[in-house]
Parts: structure tokens; sequence; C-alpha cells
């Protein structure tokens, strides 16, 4: 015994041999009780020793010493008492199944004994045997009508997978015990839980009753009027909710989602702009207020230019009253950028790259900006000075090599390319394009090289496959395989005008006209503009014979693109 644990003994004493005098009531007589002698005065008097000494013990934690002590005293003199004691310990020590057992028995021996039934409700619930649980609470009920807390733990446990049950237990509690906050919060989840929305509505208005000022059962009431499409109620509500709490975000981002929900982001937007000239409010919060607007848009209407328009007027706003911060002026460009005000988005990015030189994306999104626009030229002279204060960044390293791409610096644009892969060595993205680059430079060992590369990495990467294979196709390399990776393209995009092109023309090369007729017959019917494919189309009637056809398709093919000298020539010819 530890040092203190006399202290109060002889009330232990006399608890113990209260307890132990009180064990012989019961609904069922236990045989074991009858063939087993009676304890005589001495074994009592050691029972109660060994049940004290448990129950020191049990307060200081020792349970594993107190489970010794009361089985010990079981042994001399059996009762409800120490089987409830045993249980309990058994409980805190994790063993289950013998904290039932005890418990089990502690009940059988004194049955109206509300806390051996409460003791083994908990030895079940943590045994996840929830049934077993309810049957001793609705006993509990049963023995004692005024108990609240028994009626609300009956309750929480129907919840699990009777919840209507639960309902019943809760509207029991309010008839005989008064309207119950608590109670009335747990209806009203319940409710909605089930999707009963008019239900729970109820009960919070009758929690409303209890407590008019509560904004949490406010909120929960103008949330709960959106799921059952009363709009014009929850936007009243979360209206005066916000005119509060002019800096709660949540309060904020469920009004604009009201009037999504009226499809009216033009009301929504019109509410934000008068919202942010309130100079009471804080750069930062105005700023997240612009994006919650810009969130509903990319969720609800997939970034619909008109749409994204309407967050503009926001940011305007925000921008008039700081005009040199930049972050306003980067979600103005974002915003501009996605509704196709391309001139507006370099205006702005450019400016932000101005005002915080050290904002990679500012760079990025600018020069995204004039890629969009075509101004690719405009392109490499912010990217190249961008790179210049970015040096580890991929995007702008790859979107300046892209540029460079697009107005046939074929030099520039594989080292810039290639920059961008030595940072991301694994981007496919990347590795696909510098492929391209050194396939149009001719330089075919790199590229083939590039192109194996990625594709152990993506196998299935069916831009690869189509690039490689038409590569391929091109210098009558391997036509086999590049007739597999080819199929295996158009299988993955049998619409694909480009791919249904390769694979046509990887036909042809193999000498079958009339597949390669009907591939790239199929490539111009799904809307093809292209005129490398108006060409192809019409070499492939060259060969057919159908000379006509053939020169009809060429034609068609300087329509689409004047520049290309090869094609002339053969239409002067009117042959290969």
């Amino acid at each position: 015994m530890k040092k203190g644990g006399l202290l109060g003994i002889g009330f232990l004493l006399l608890f113990a041999a209260f307890l132990l005098g009180c064990g012989s009531s019961g609904e069922a007589v236990d045989t074991r009780e009858q063939e087993r002698r009676p304890p005589t005065e001495e074994e009592k008097q050691q029972a109660r020793e060994h049940f004290v000494e448990g129950s020191l013990l049990e307060m200081q934690g020792e349970y594993e010493r107190a489970v010794e002590e009361y089985t010990k005293a079981l042994e001399l003199d059996e009762s409800s008492a120490i089987y409830y004691a045993l249980s309990k310990s058994y409980l805190e020590l994790g063993k289950l199944s013998k904290a039932a057992e005890a418990g089990r028995e502690a009940v059988r021996r004194d049955s109206g004994k509300l806390s051996y039934r409460e003791n083994l409700a908990s030895v079940y619930i943590r045994a996840r045997e929830i049934d077993k649980a309810i049957e001793q609470y609705e006993k509990i009920v049963e023995l004692d009508p005024n108990n609240s807390q028994a009626y609300y733990t009956l309750a929480r446990l129907y919840q699990f997978d009777k919840p209507l049950r639960a309902l019943e237990v809760y509207e029991k509690i309010l008839n005989r015990f008064g309207e119950q906050l608590e109670i009335l919060a747990q209806i009203a989840d319940l409710n909605n839980s089930l999707g009963r929305h008019d239900d729970a509505i109820d009960a919070l208005n009758r929690m409303l009753d209890l407590d008019p000022g509560n904004e949490s059962i406010l909120h929960t009431l103008g949330s709960t009027y959106i799921q059952t499409g009363e709009f014009e109620e929850a936007k009243s509500i979360f209206i005066k909710l916000f005119e509060d709490h002019p800096d709660d975000l949540d309060v904020l981002t469920s009004l604009v989602d009201v009037h999504v929900q009226l499809d009216d982001f033009e009301s929504a937007s019109e509410y934000l702009v008068e919202v942010v000239k309130n100079e009471d409010l804080s750069l930062e919060l105005k700023v997240e207020i612009g994006q919650i607007f810009i969130q509903f848009v990319e969720r609800f209407a997939e970034r619909d230019p008109e749409t994204m328009k309407l967050a503009a007027p926001v940011f305007d706003t925000i921008i008039q009253q700081y005009p040199d911060e930049p972050q306003p002026r980067f979600f103005r460009g974002i915003v501009a950028l996605f509704s196709d005000e391309r001139e507006i988005a370099i205006e702005q990015l450019r400016r932000v790259t101005e005002l915080d030189p050290d904002d990679n994306n500012a760079w990025i999104y600018a020069g995204e900006a004039y890629f969009q626009a075509g101004e690719y030229t405009n392109a490499i002279e912010l990217l190249s000075e961008g790179v210049e204060k970015h040096e580890d960044d991929f995007d702008l390293y790859f979107l300046l090599g892209l540029s460079y791409n697009r107005i046939d610096d074929l030099e520039q644009a594989s080292e810039y390319i290639g920059r961008a892969v030595e940072i991301r060595p694994d981007d496919v993205n990347a590795l696909s394009m510098l492929a391209l680059t050194y396939d149009s430079k001719e330089e075919y060992t790199t590229s083939d090289s590039l192109y194996e590369v990625t594709l152990s990495l993506e196998p299935d990467n069916h831009l690869v496959l189509n690039n490689y294979s038409y590569s391929m196709a091109e210098r009558e390399k391997d036509l086999d395989r590049a007739l597999e990776m080819s199929q295996r393209a158009v299988e993955q995009r049998p619409e694909n005008d480009a791919y249904l092109d390769t694979l046509g023309w990887i036909y042809f090369k193999l000498g079958d006209l009339a597949k390669a007729k009907q591939y790239v017959r199929k490539a111009i019917d799904v809307g093809s503009e292209s005129a490398v494919v108006h060409d192809h189309m019409g070499d492939i009637y060259y060969h057919l014979g159908e000379y006509d056809k053939a020169m009809e398709f060429w034609k068609k093919a300087i329509e689409l693109d004047d520049s290309k000298e090869e094609i002339k020539q053969k239409i002067e010819r009117g042959a290969i």
C-alpha cells in the first residue's frame, strides 16, 4: 500500500460493509449461491478488507492490483458491489470481455441498481455493442422515469442506426422536462441529416424562441433554408448576420451562395462592391471577398467569361482604394485573363511585376496573357526578364521556350525548354515539348531519345504516342511500331483530327491506301482545318489515280495556309 493510502480507511470500511450488505437482492437466484456455504463473519471481514484495499488501489490508478484484491474478496464473499467494482477496473484496463462478465453478474445480483446498469452499458459502448447498451438504458429509464440524463444517453445511442427512435426519445425529453436548447439542436441536426429539413427548421425556430439572439442558430437556419430552396428567407438571415459581422467570411460565403442559388451573379457582384467600399475592412479581407466570388463562378458557371467579368468591379473598387498594392491588381488580371480581356490582363499583370517583382506568379500569368494574345515577342521580352529574377522557376522557362517555339526560333526554344526539364526532369509535358522541338530541328537522335524517356514515364500518353509515331512515319522508320503507337493514341481520342490524320498517314506509308483514305477522311469530317491534313488527302487521291480529287484537296490546303510552297508546286505540276 502506498504512503497515504490509509486516509479515510474507517469511512471506506463502513462504506464497504454497506455495499457488501446490499448485494443480496436480485431478479434471479444463482445456483452457485445456493450451493456455496455462507461466509463466516471472519471471511466477511477479510472480504471487506480486500475490497477496501482494491478501492484504494483503484483510486490511485493501480487497476491490475485492484483486480487482484477484488478477486480475493469474491473468493471469500461474493456480492454485487464487488462485481461492480471489478467490472470498472477491468474496463479501465481495456479487458472488455471480463468487464462485461463482471458487470452482468453485478446487474444480475442487484438489477435495480442504476449505477450497475450504467457501468455495464459503458462496457458495451466501448465494445461497440450498441444494441446491448441500449437494452441497459431502456431498463434504466423504465426504473427511473425522471432520469433526464439517461433519456439523453439513450437517444444518443439510438442515433447510431435508429435515428427515428432517437427523435422519439428527444421529443419525449422535451415533453417531460421542457424545451432545452441542446435537445432541440440534436433534433435539428438529426432531421437535417435525414433530409427532413422542414422539421429541422421547426426545431431551429423553437431554439430561437429560447435564445433569439443566437447567431450560430441563425446561421444553421439560413443554411437549412438554402437546403429547402427558401432562398429569400436565407438571404435575409445572412444579410443581417453579415451586417453585424462584416469580417465573417463564412457568413459572406453563405450570402454569395444564396445569390448564386437565385441565379443572380449580377446582384452578388453589386452587393460585394458595396461591401468592399467599407473603409473599416482590411485590404486582405477585401481581396478574400473578391476571391470568394471567383470561387463561386468557377464552381457554378464553369469560368464562363461573361460571368467571370462580374468579379471585375469588385477588384476595380479595391484598386481605386489601393492603387499601389499588387494583390488586387493580380486578381483583376486573372479575372481579365479568364474573361478573354487580354489587354486588361496584360496591363494589370505587367503592373504587378513592377510593384512586386518577387512574385513569380505575376511574371507567369503576365507572360501567359501575352502568349494567349499571340504577342510572342512581348511574351519573350517579359519572360526573359522574369527568368533573370527567378532563376529556378520551371513555368517561366517552359513558357519562354514555348514562346520561342511559336516564332520558330527552335534553338532558343530548345534551350529554355531544356532548362525547364533540368528543373523538373520527370515533367512529361516539358519532355514531350522538348522532343517535338528537336524533332522540328531534325535532330532525330535527340528527339527519339526524349520520346522514349517520356514514354517510359507515361507509356499511354496519347500526345506523345501521336507525335512520336508521326515523326517515325515521316522518316519511314519502324512503321509497324509507329502504327501500333498511333492506334493506341486514336483509341484514347477517337475524335482527335490530328491523331486520325497520323494513323491515316502511317497507313499511306505502309501502302494501305484504303485505310489511309478512311482515317484522313474522318479527320476532315470531324472538323480539321489543317493544311497538312488536306495535303495528305490530296496525296492519297493522287496515288489512287483520282487526280481531280487530289487537285481539289491541294487547293483547299493552300486556302488554309498559302505559305506551303511544296503544295503550290504540286498544284503547278499537277503531280507529286
